[in-house]
């Protein structure tokens, strides 16, 4: 992964979790690997809320 998306990932994350991550704190943790799914499901996991919950999300090429 390049700098440049490492950073937009860290202006993104440390707001969200109120964290200090730095760039170099994530190069040091090893390989890092970005997922651009195709299709998400989620569903309610709450009981008796399951049946009718589902909604997916499609994705087209980046």
């Amino acid at each position: 992964m390049d700098a440049e998306t490492i950073r937009r990932f860290i202006e993104a994350y440390n707001p969200k979790y109120q964290w200090d991550l730095k760039i170099e704190t994530v190069l040091d943790m090893g390989p890092i690997f970005a997922v651009r799914p195709g299709k998400v499901i989620g569903v309610d996991a709450t009981p008796g809320e399951f049946q009718g919950s589902a909604t997916r999300w499609q994705f087209g090429p980046n």
